[in-house]
């Protein structure tokens, strides 16, 4: 009995072909196409098994499995994928072959699901019909050939004659050929509509989300400004941002990476004015950017490399630089901007980046690319200046010099208490309150690096030497498993910049325990976390060598998976007992009613799905009253042989093999 929806094996082998045509493959198409034509033209059949057709299910998915992480290993990840998708029809060739060549023609549904399998062998009552694949694997094929993504309307044509073929078999006889043709083009007619309408939306939506994304020249908030608290929220976080590659005892291991500074403090934000991005030529094979501009020199052989791996998100990154970085190498970006006060942004559509920063250099007196003091460097809001000033005039800054003053404010500081988190009162709202620096230099005495360098910053300003407010990383926690300082979001720091006797130099206030004081803090499960953030890293940052290790790997672990179904399920001692001798794959397959079976056959061949007591009776029909009565008592000591787990007793087995001996020659009379 077929399916109502059994797709003929000519349309199915049309669908091959076609699929060939989109997808280029024609010489495989026609391998394809030619196996799924041989129920059309042979009568050749199979006789399997229910474990016969278990075991094919299996090996497909094997098979499958090996495909993919080969496409995989040679093609990389997102190509193997895709085309190990193209390749389903291939594939799965195995199982739709011991469908249409079993004398059946369906396949049990336990084949498709190893779950029912195991309810079923436990003797649980499972709902176990014969499916037809037919249809599924013509809808695979149509599927996979839409994966090839060729340009035009060919593969909406081809889909619209295979399908239309299809449907035309079960179209219902009270419905006129010429209704169900015109329901037909009415809903090719929708279907085309609607997949243009779909591919014109999809256009407009991207249009308009890279309008959204690139619209906005600020998108980075560290670029042009920063306001007291943002850095302080970061603290909570631990997750890695940052792996710098320099030995533990490096002595050369900056401390501190650079991303932005600012020279405008209003209200309780920090602005970059004048500091819109510019951008960057690069030199030599495209992965080599100056600071300095067009002009700059290339970097002096004494200039140390500083090699970063960095976390990319929303397609862009603030750079984190060593002080007196001159140029940026091996970086691969779409496009590399600066400013005048020291951030690089690059933009890549890779999660991870790697670079190399050349610095140190010791003919460079000033970092490249930086604007060198104005009066902008001096500026002190006029809110802020009260609590300021008594500090200046505290520690008699004004009359020291620049160098002196540094030091002393940041000894003064160093009295102060680090705390990951200030929340501000309500008071600070109203008018006349403390601004939330004076309240730190006045009152509480205790803040995050935020208030240190801020702080900091004014106070030098206030003092007549130039100062900026600048934000970062701090590169202080090494992984020994690892080979690497990681940076996480909670180690964003902020120091100040100030210009003294000549040139700009880093000054750094916040009490050093601030470190401890937040690692105290660091979660329980921190390191298994880590490891696992590690993996990620690995896994995004892979190289193809390692794709192809680890899909070979896959590709020997399914072999081996084949390998062991085929020998502990009997594939192979089975194929060994056909061309060899003396071997049996299974119990009662050395019954000698077997030769009864091909004698008789030759008088009557056994018909497709026919019981064989039936066959015996109709075949044996000729023979006398006393042979029937022992061909069946025969057939029935076999039956015992083979699938009775007690099997036969010794006479019983001597009985069988003495019993077909001596009825041969009386079968073989009978024409």
């Amino acid at each position: 009995m077929t399916s109502p929806f059994h797709i003929h094996p000519m349309l199915i082998a049309a669908a091959l072909a076609f699929w060939g045509w989109q997808t280029k493959n024609g010489y495989a198409a026609a391998g394809f196409a030619l196996a799924m034509l041989l129920p059309a033209i042979t009568t050749l059949r199979l006789e399997l098994t229910e474990r016969d057709q278990h075991r094919i299910a299996d090996l497909t998915m094997v098979l499958y499995v090996a495909v993919a992480a080969s496409l995989v290993a040679n093609d990389g990840l997102r190509t193997g994928v895709h085309d190990s998708l193209v390749w389903l029809p291939g594939v799965v060739m195995p199982l739709m072959l011991a469908q249409v060549m079993d004398v059946k023609g369906r396949l049990p549904l336990t084949a498709l699901f190893r779950y029912l399998r195991k309810v079923k062998a436990r003797g649980e009552k499972v709902r176990d019909p014969m499916v037809d694949l037919t249809g599924p694997y013509l809808a695979m094929i149509l599927i996979s050939a839409s994966m090839a993504n060729q340009a035009g309307y060919g593969y909406f044509a081809g889909v619209t004659v295979i399908v239309a073929a299809a449907l035309a078999r079960i179209r219902p006889s009270r419905v006129s050929l010429a209704a169900w043709a015109c329901a037909l083009g009415l809903s090719v007619a929708m279907g085309f509509a609607a997949q243009a309408g779909l591919y014109t939306l999809q256009s407009v939506i991207e249009d308009w989300i890279i309008d959204w994304q690139v619209g906005d020249p600020v998108l980075d908030p560290y670029r042009s400004s920063t306001s007291l608290g943002e850095l302080g929220r970061l603290k909570a976080d631990d997750g890695i941002v940052m792996r710098v590659y320099a030995g533990k005892n490096d002595p050369d291991k900056p401390s501190l990476l650079h991303q932005a500074s600012y020279n405008q403090y209003a209200g309780t934000s920090w602005l970059a004015r004048h500091g819109s991005l510019e951008a960057l030529a690069s030199r030599g094979d495209g992965t080599r950017f100056a600071l300095g501009g067009k002009g700059a020199p290339d970097p002096d052989t004494d200039a140390k490399a500083l090699r970063v791996s960095q976390k990319v998100q929303g397609g862009r990154t603030l750079l984190a630089l060593p002080f007196n970085t001159d140029s940026v190498a091996d970086l691969v970006a779409s496009r590399v901007r600066s400013n005048a006060f020291g951030a690089v942004q690059a933009e890549m559509s890779v999660p991870w980046t790697f670079y190399n920063a050349l610095y140190g250099s010791t003919a460079l007196t000033a970092p490249p690319g930086y604007a060198p003091a104005d009066a902008q460097d001096l500026v002190v809001p006029s809110k802020e200046r009260p609590a300021l000033q008594t500090v200046v005039e505290r520690l008699a800054l004004a009359a020291l010099p620049p160098a002196e003053a540094a030091r002393r404010v940041t000894a003064y500081l160093s009295g102060f208490e680090y705390a990951t988190v200030r929340n501000h009162p309500f008071s600070d709202l109203l008018p006349g309150s403390e601004t939330p620096l004076a309240e730190f230099l006045n009152t509480t005495h205790r803040g995050h690096c935020e208030y240190f360098a801020t702080a900091t910053t004014l106070l030098l300003r206030s003092a007549g030497i130039p100062a900026r407010y600048s934000t970062g990383f701090a590169v202080l926690d090494w992984s020994a498993w690892e080979g690497a300082w990681i940076v996480r979001e909670r180690h964003s720091h902020a120091w100040a910049r100030a210009f003294i006797d000549g040139r700009w130099v880093d000054v750094d206030s916040t009490p050093p325990n601030w470190f401890a004081d937040e690692e105290s803090l660091a979660p329980t499960g921190q390191k298994i976390a880590d490891f696992l953030r590690w993996l990620g890293f690995r896994w995004s940052t892979r190289d193809g060598s390692e794709t192809r290790m680890l899909a070979w790997g896959v590709v020997a672990l399914a072999a081996l998976i084949l390998v062991w179904k085929l020998v502990t399920e009997g594939g192979l001692v089975r194929l060994a007992q056909k061309v060899g001798k003396g071997r049996q794959d299974r119990l009662g397959s050395d019954s000698e009613f077997y030769a009864l079976e091909a004698q008789l056959g030759k008088s009557a061949p056994r018909r497709a799905s026919e019981p064989l007591l039936e066959w015996i009776a109709r075949s044996a029909a000729a023979l006398g009253a006393e042979t029937r009565i022992e061909l069946e008592s025969l057939a029935g000591l076999h039956y015992r042989y083979r699938f009775d787990p007690a099997g036969l007793t010794a006479d019983e087995r001597a009985h069988l093999a003495k019993g077909c001996t001596q009825l041969l020659p009386t079968l073989r009379r009978v024409k």
